[in-house]
């Protein structure tokens, strides 16, 4: 299967069915987020800090649907549907980059939430 054929086999990955991790992308790693944050992983912690208690856990809950589905992609098709499909900005420089940024480890809960 190509890689397109797996990004358009992803119809799921909208913005009504992520909205926050498409909140978090649009107002956090927006296209000058390098001028805020030292990594992308500072700004979803500075993210998760400003969230409500409720917020953090559909961002949490949001991150690890997404974290499945970014699994099998290429960097290239990671970064479109984190751009064409969730409205960010962020070209991330690799594929650990963006599973940092959105697979949640319980550490990385316990100390920014």
């Amino acid at each position: 299967m190509a890689a397109e054929d797996r990004v358009r086999l992803a119809p799921e990955v909208t913005r009504g069915a992520y909205p926050m991790v498409a909140t978090f992308l649009r107002g956090y790693l927006h296209q000058d987020w390098a001028m805020d944050y030292e990594s992308p992983q500072q700004a979803r912690d500075v993210f998760l800090d400003d969230a409500s208690a409720d917020e953090r856990e559909a961002f949490t809950r949001e991150a690890g649907r997404l974290a499945g589905v970014l699994a099998p992609l290429s960097l290239r098709d990671a970064t479109r549907l984190l751009t064409d499909r969730l409205g960010g900005q962020w070209q991330p420089e690799s594929l650990d980059e963006v599973r940092s940024v959105f697979a949640l480890d319980a550490a990385d809960e316990e100390v920014d939430l």
